[in-house]
């Protein structure tokens, strides 16, 4: 198995687990931020309130 990234892992320029948002990590706030088309500070309210599952926080945020 090779170590390097590939897919989404890419896009977001590291490997973490895809399920969760890790708030303290400035990269993974812009690409949620981005991805869910909501501001940072939307998304860490989010986080705060449902936490860190991507799930969670797309259905409190309201995207899919």
């Amino acid at each position: 198995m090779s170590d390097e990234l590939t897919g989404e892992e890419r896009i977001r320029g590291r490997s973490s687990d895809p399920n969760r948002i890790d708030i303290d990590d400035f990269d993974e706030v812009v690409y949620w931020s981005r991805s869910l088309r909501a501001t940072p500070e939307e998304l860490r309210l989010a986080v705060a309130t449902v936490g860190p599952f991507v799930e969670r926080v797309c259905e409190f945020i309201g995207r899919s």
